[in-house]
């Protein structure tokens, strides 16, 4: 495990800090993030690794993207020998993403798997996060995206939008299932969302789509 502050970041909310985050994820598999407030003005990406990204609390460690687009875009593209499933895995725990660009039109978070049959493997774990606008102009547009993301779990997670009929926020957590080399399959089936609050959504709060099946929403707002 290593911190983030190891690659240089400042987290004082004004210096960029993209650039240390970025090689972190490139270097390390598991990252620390310490308190603070850390400006990022570029998407996040990781593929075909297993990442998990944690920090000291929701209200502590804040992660405020000034891009446009999504805050951490992560992907597992393999295949396996027994014909599918989850290679790879993301856990996010104990951070904030902020919105801090103006309509960022992206999703905080979008975790995407290409195999949609095989083994059952834990996915995306996602818990203690906040998903956060600052103010009516800057706001995440779109979900946190899980697609293919079979036995995943979301867990005492928020998201604030913001609530228009134009351009507002469309969904706060969805979970889809597609279509793969012609194979259908259980898409993000078998996931439980729990103890989870949205608000200020023009728009479902929780949407399960596509091919996916055996989704528990529990104590959910």
């Amino acid at each position: 495990v290593v911190s983030v502050k190891d690659f240089g970041a400042v987290g004082d909310g004004s210096t960029n800090d993209a650039t240390a985050f970025q090689n972190a994820i490139n270097a390390h598999n598991a990252i620390y993030v310490p308190q603070g407030t850390y400006l990022i003005n570029a998407e996040l990406t990781c593929t075909n690794r297993n990442l998990t990204i944690y920090g000291e609390g929701e209200k502590v460690t804040i992660l405020k993207f000034s891009n446009s687009g999504n805050g951490l875009t992560w992907s597992d593209t393999t295949v396996d020998s027994d014909g599918g499933g989850a290679q790879y895995s993301l856990i996010v725990k104990d951070i904030q993403f902020l919105a801090q660009g103006a309509h960022a039109s992206g999703n905080p978070i979008s975790a995407a798997y290409t195999a949609v049959v095989g083994v059952v493997n834990a996915s995306v774990t996602l818990e203690n996060c906040q998903f956060q606008k600052s103010g009516t102009s800057n706001y995440w547009g779109g979900p946190v995206l899980l697609r293919n993301a079979r036995h995943s779990t979301i867990e005492q997670c928020t998201y604030v939008g913001v609530f228009a009929s134009s351009n507002g926020t469309t969904c706060g957590f969805a979970l889809e299932g597609v279509v793969y080399n012609s194979i259908e399959g259980p898409g993000s089936g078998n996931s439980r969302i729990n103890n989870c609050h949205v608000a200020g959504i023009y728009g479902p709060a929780y949407e399960i789509s596509g091919l996916t099946e055996g989704v528990h929403v529990n104590q959910c707002m």
